[in-house]
């Protein structure tokens, strides 16, 4: 139940679903609900949380994600439901422009991939695997000890090892998949992006901008999101959840 409160009188709604947060996680929850009677609520004017996109002049700068994996998943599946165009780029077909540690390279992956960058790489690769085979065990059984352990952690505390370039590189890309920063994310989510961003397969950039995709779920979920929203309260009473 939400209640929206005015100068004058307090309505009360009676929601299946109400989802506070409109950022691409809670806009994307609330697109997959949309044929439930929901309501999404954003404290800020705009929606998309840390998915904006701005025009510099003639080209499109993205303020968070910047692309996404064109392969079979259900995000691939979603981005062509909403109709929005994007154009896909293989990695191996041109040079990885990448800023990190206050310095520009335009060509990252030979440029500081060096024999021992690269040998680093294997191992990190080797530990991601093993804990996200952990943190999948949270899906059937979030109370495993395993599980518990590793998501107490942050991915940092998992980096020490490894050559301080590969991780500034690795850091450096889970900011750019619109991640807090390495002693704010989670271990087990950490290490499952770190295996992603040595996946082969192609990125799609959406034209137009990244926002593109949260900006067309808004628009599909008309009437059921609503900015400015502030919620102060969430009380809980008899099966009902009041904000």
């Amino acid at each position: 139940m939400a209640k929206q409160q005015d100068n004058v009188e307090i309505k009360e709604t009676l929601y299946d679903t109400v989802i506070i947060g409109g950022g691409i996680a809670g806009l994307t929850a609330a697109y997959m609900l949309r044929d439930k009677n929901i309501l999404v609520l954003e404290s800020e004017e705009r929606f998309g949380g840390r998915v904006m996109s701005e025009k510099v002049h003639e080209a499109t700068n993205n303020i968070g994600t910047q692309f996404f994996e064109v392969e079979d998943t259900s995000f691939h599946d979603l981005v062509k439901e909403l109709g929005v165009k994007y154009i896909t780029h293989d990695p191996s077909d041109g040079a990885l422009g990448f800023y990190m540690n206050n310095k520009f390279y335009p060509d990252v992956l030979n440029e500081i991939f060096t024999t021992r960058v690269k040998l680093s790489a294997l191992k990190l690769l080797s530990t991601a695997y093993r804990k996200v085979e952990i943190y999948k065990l949270g899906l059937t059984n979030p109370n495993d000890p395993r599980y518990l352990k590793l998501v107490a952690k942050t991915v940092d505390q998992l980096q020490g090892r490894y050559h301080p370039d590969l991780i500034a590189f690795t850091n450096t890309y889970l900011r750019g998949a619109c991640v807090a920063k390495a002693s704010r994310t989670s271990a087990g989510m950490g290490m499952l992006l770190t295996l992603d961003i040595f996946n082969t397969g192609k990125f799609g950039f959406v034209k137009g901008g990244f926002q593109q995709i949260t900006d067309a779920m808004v628009n599909k979920l008309d009437g059921k999101v609503m900015s400015g929203a502030s919620v102060t309260r969430v009380e809980e009473n008899d099966g009902i959840v009041t904000i």
